[in-house]
């Protein structure tokens, strides 16, 4: 095939590829020709975006707008057609058909007009092709009739003689102009001519009716209305240049709220009794029941006495009797205290495995005479967020529960939760618990305590206890147990992050603490000085404040002194940042409320280590 062969053909598909490529601009100039035509003849306004600019619209636009032809629209930022009021709900339905397609549901919105007027309008968009890019059309319709028939029927229902509440309608300068049934019985008024608003709500002179109405504002006022109580709300309109005055009678709320708010002072104070009464008659009891136990143990003691074999037992025995009388009673206060707020969590990171080997250590002699293997399987850097004395209360409790209720040459565990992260299991092989008694174990009005397998008394308050200080915690306790095959009680604290406040004026600095704290995975807040450090306070409660001596506007020195002298904020550890060089300035800072300090340059394990004392091993 020769040269010019080849290139006949050629120019014969140049010229087959232009004819196709005529036909559907041809095809595309009739559909839109087509699309315009329905639009112009169509009772809505419409208008056609791309890229939020204006290309396409009718004269209906135009005259909705007040423009003076549809080509003043054409180019203009689509968004400049919208009222303020709409902007944001029209931006996220504008990205929401970019995004997923879907036409937009039928909605109310505000346009501008060209002479700054709002117009209420219903709109519906989606998403169209437009000359080879991605398009939105919307359709627009004025629904200002609507509203105004909608709000006639509104007034119409308010100012009618089914509703039992007072509606009056004023002018801007006070002069009422409608009032309802309801409002003219109430105020004794046959006819509003030449009634003023002073003269019927008492003491509202103070309310600024002409700003009220120029800037559609609604007030609140509230007052006495012969014997009844009134709560009113006077709500401006611009448009129509009134205030709407709409009451309701409260005086039964207002009657009720008070009796409920004299019930709860009521109940509190009762609470408060009932709190003396149970302080006074535990410590007039502690005291001679310590006396006894003295006077027992001098008579254990005093080989002089001669005790016969069952005399000993006896004076065992009883004081046996008196110690547990003496752990209730301390029970019984501590249960009090957490209810009545007077006992509040000092809540800080917890070594868990140091806290259970200490009461495993404790109940050691208890648990081998009943040859029982305690078998602490919490592994080393599980923390949990608690007040360390109570948290160990109610170890000691749960422990101590599991040890009474097992037999001999059985095992108990204290282990991290198998089934709920971040909680802690106390596992026994004992006698078990019966479903029923199971919710009846943390109630302080039902007795629970029984003997243990080797007829170990209790007090029956160390359940109710440990609950209390579970839930002082925000947290749980559960419990799951099997007749003659053991029991299993979880602590189901709230996992808490680690935050810490890094206060540093230096950037670089600041960047190299946080990169040494990363592996601590604890949230670090960064402030460049005290004050804004102290603003940061304001908001949140960090864990641990990290913060450099040495910086403008409000130095380290300052910022724990304000920290100390702010109730919500005096028990935040503080690990002061000093130079070396500066010797004393530890020191003192020490002395002015700081818990610890590193020097620079920042040795990266002890910096470390100094943090994880207040955090725990994370």
């Amino acid at each position: 095939m020769d040269t010019f062969t080849v290139m006949a053909d050629d120019i014969k598909q140049l010229e087959h590829g232009r004819d196709e490529l005529i036909e559907e601009l041809q095809r595309v100039r009739e559909s839109e020709r087509v699309l315009r035509q329905i639009l112009d003849i169509s009772f809505d306004a419409f208008l056609i975006s791309v890229d939020d600019r204006i290309v396409q619209t009718n004269e209906n636009m135009a005259r909705l707008l007040l423009a003076d032809s549809a080509a003043d629209l054409i180019g203009i930022p689509a968004l400049n057609v919208v009222h303020p009021s709409s902007v944001d709900s029209v931006r996220e339905r504008q990205k929401q058909i970019r995004e997923d397609g879907v036409p937009a549901p039928l909605v109310a919105i505000k346009l501008l007009r060209i002479d700054g007027s709002p117009l209420d309008v219903e709109v519906v968009a989606t998403s169209i092709p437009y000359r080879g890019q991605r398009g939105i059309i919307v359709l627009a319709r004025d629904i200002t009739e609507r509203k105004k028939f909608q709000e006639r029927l509104r007034l119409q229902a308010l100012f009618g003689k089914s509703n039992p509440n007072p509606v009056i309608r004023c002018s801007i300068d006070g002069a009422a102009q409608i009032l309802n049934p309801a409002a003219r019985t109430i105020f004794g008024i046959e006819n509003e001519s030449g009634v003023r608003i002073n003269d019927l709500l008492p003491d509202v002179e103070h309310v600024d009716l002409k700003s009220c109405v120029r800037e559609n504002r609604m007030l609140s006022y509230s007052g006495m209305i012969g014997s009844r109580y009134f709560q009113f709300q006077i709500c401006g309109s611009a448009d129509l240049g009134v205030a709407h005055i709409f009451g309701s009678d409260v005086t039964d709320l207002k009657e009720s709220t008070s009796a409920l708010k004299l019930a709860k002072e009521r109940a509190e104070e009762a609470d408060r009794l009932k709190d003396e009464f149970v302080s006074l008659v535990s410590h007039d009891l502690r005291s001679p029941l310590g006396s006894m136990l003295g006077l027992i143990d001098l008579l254990q003691r005093s080989p002089e006495e001669n005790l016969t074999g069952k005399q000993v037992g006896i004076v065992s025995r009883i004081g046996k009797n008196c110690k547990v009388l003496l752990e209730m009673i301390d029970q019984l206060l501590d249960i009090t205290r957490l209810k009545t707020g007077r006992i509040v969590p000092k809540k800080k990171f917890l070594d868990v495995q140091v806290i259970t080997s200490v009461v495993a250590d404790t109940y050691h002699f208890a648990a081998g005479k009943k040859d029982l293997e305690v078998l602490n399987l919490v592994p080393d850097g599980m923390t949990m967020f608690a007040d360390e004395r109570l948290f160990s209360e109610v170890i000691y409790n749960l422990l101590g529960n599991a040890i009474k209720f097992s037999n001999p040459g059985g095992r108990i565990w204290i282990r991290p939760s198998t089934s709920v992260k971040g909680a802690l299991e106390v596992v026994d092989e004992g006698i078990g618990i019966d479903s029923v008694r199971i919710p009846e174990l943390f109630s302080t009005s039902t007795k629970t305590s029984t003997l243990g397998t080797k007829g170990e008394r209790g007090t029956g308050f160390g359940l109710p206890l440990c609950q209390d200080i579970v839930h002082a915690h925000e947290g749980s306790i559960e419990v799951h147990s099997i007749l003659d095959q053991g029991s299993i009680f979880m602590i189901r604290l709230p996992i808490v992050s680690p935050q810490i406040l890094l206060v540093e004026d230096d950037a670089d600095r600041r960047s190299l603490i946080k990169n040494l704290l990363e592996d601590l995975n604890a949230d670090v807040i960064e402030a460049s000085d005290g004050q804004e450090a102290l603003d940061i306070l304001e908001e949140r409660r960090p864990h641990l404040i990290l913060t450099n001596l040495k910086m403008p506007n409000l130095d380290g020195m300052k910022l724990i002194e304000r920290i100390r002298n702010r109730e919500e904020t005096r028990n935040i550890p503080v690990i002061v940042i000093s130079d070396s060089e500066v010797i004393g300035l530890p020191v003192t800072a020490i002395h002015r409320g700081a818990d610890d300090f590193v020097t620079l340059p920042l040795q990266t394990r002890d910096l470390l280590a100094r943090v994880r004392r207040f955090l725990g091993n994370l």
